[in-house]
């Protein structure tokens, strides 16, 4: 007997609620969103400021691999990490949190 194997959505429409994954999507496209922005920034920071990859890897004191992912907007970036670009690049963070427009 062969068992069928069920794709993410259809299992994902069985276990949640029609919220639940519209609030799952909503985060998605946020923190893809975040991650593209810091990534872009950096990048216009490092091209500005004339500081090639390998010196913001020893700046920040992390692997190559890390600032690789940072780098292509696939890294879970931490606060640290954030502080330690600030510092890098001697700016200041600002966070806005505002509702999105409808």
């Amino acid at each position: 007997m062969t068992k069928k194997t069920k794709s993410f959505e259809a299992l994902a429409k069985e276990l949640l609620t029609k919220e639940q994954i519209e609030r799952a999507n909503f985060n998605a496209q946020i923190r893809y969103q975040m991650m593209t922005e810091v990534a872009n920034k950096i990048k216009k920071e490092m091209e500005e400021n004339k500081i090639g990859f390998n010196d913001l890897v020893k700046y920040m004191g992390t692997s190559p691999t890390q600032v690789n992912k940072i780098l292509n907007g696939n890294a879970n970036i931490t606060i640290e990490s954030l502080a330690k670009i600030c510092s890098v690049f001697d700016l200041e963070p600002h966070i806005i949190f505002r509702k999105p427009r409808q």
